[in-house]
């Protein structure tokens, strides 16, 4: 057997996994129907969905060119820029793949930038009135605040600590099971909440199918992100706590890809070289 190694960061130019078989962390593509990674390069006005279902965004009122930005964070080359002020949003038109009321489980992560809580509570993401937004501005910080939209009552996780730092990357996790108990917990940073409002839901989870997934904003545009958002990620199963970690240390996973290294004990013939041969993705 030969020993996977992480290789490159993954981009657009150099590569990145597309499947589980060329990826450093083949199990995070169980259930991935929805990822959309800014962080790989500039598409134009296009944020390309690498699922294979072809849920592609579109970048809406944005400019193509200085829309996305680089970083200088180690694993989170560029980002795309949400003034905060108005109409930005990325559009991912509405699937029965991205449906959120035909799941009784699923997971979100996303990396966020906040430069403040933005536009009357600037959404990171929305889909229909489900949906995820910075709140309460305070001492450097904001809170998280994330509502599955059900016809008796919400689920909501509003936790107040741990909560995200403004002008600093920062890892989200939604996890929502209601094979468990109905509640939707967050995780900042690998932290899971530890104190704050969180509800259990009740009733049917309000019909998305006709919503067009938002993020940034939401389709009426008036609650503006304020900040860098790069790094989308949708399961249609919940993610546990190991996984929610390796998201954390490595923002490209599961797109990192992965190099086999196959030993060079081979004979040198008289005046030859040892050659050692690299791969990617999964020898036959």
């Amino acid at each position: 057997m030969g020993l996977y190694l992480p290789s490159h960061t993954p981009s657009y130019k150099q590569g990145y996994a597309r499947n589980a078989a060329e990826s450093a962390a083949p199990g995070l593509w169980k259930g991935l129907v929805g990822p959309w990674a800014p962080s790989l390069g500039p598409t134009g006005l296009t944020l390309r969905d690498l699922s294979g279902f072809g849920n592609h965004g579109t970048l809406t009122n944005m400019d193509p060119v200085t829309d996305w930005v680089t970083t200088g964070q180690r694993g989170i080359p560029w980002a795309l820029d949400i003034d905060g002020t108005g109409d930005d949003y990325i559009a991912v038109a509405a699937s029965p793949s991205i449906a959120l009321h035909t799941k009784l489980q699923f997971s979100f992560s996303h990396w966020v930038f906040p430069r403040s809580v933005g536009q009357v509570s600037g959404r990171v993401w929305a889909k229909g009135n489900h949906l995820s937004y910075m709140a309460n501005e305070a001492g450097g910080t904001v809170e998280s605040f994330v509502s599955i939209d059900r016809n008796t009552t919400d689920t909501v996780s509003n936790p107040n600590n741990p909560k995200l730092n403004i002008n600093q990357w920062n890892h989200l996790v939604h996890v929502y099971n209601a094979d468990l108990d109905d509640r939707i917990y967050t995780y900042i940073n690998g932290i899971k909440e530890v104190s704050g409002t969180n509800t259990a839901g009740s009733g049917t989870i309000v019909n998305d199918s006709a919503s067009v997934f938002v993020f940034g904003n939401r389709i009426a545009e008036n609650r503006s992100f304020d900040g860098l958002l790069a790094n989308y990620g949708y399961w249609n199963r919940p993610l546990v706590f190991s996984e929610i970690q390796h998201l954390h240390k490595d923002p490209m996973a599961p797109l990192t890809p992965r190099i086999r290294i196959f030993p060079a004990a081979v004979a040198v013939p008289t005046g030859g070289v040892a050659r050692m041969i690299f791969l990617t993705g999964e020898a036959a």
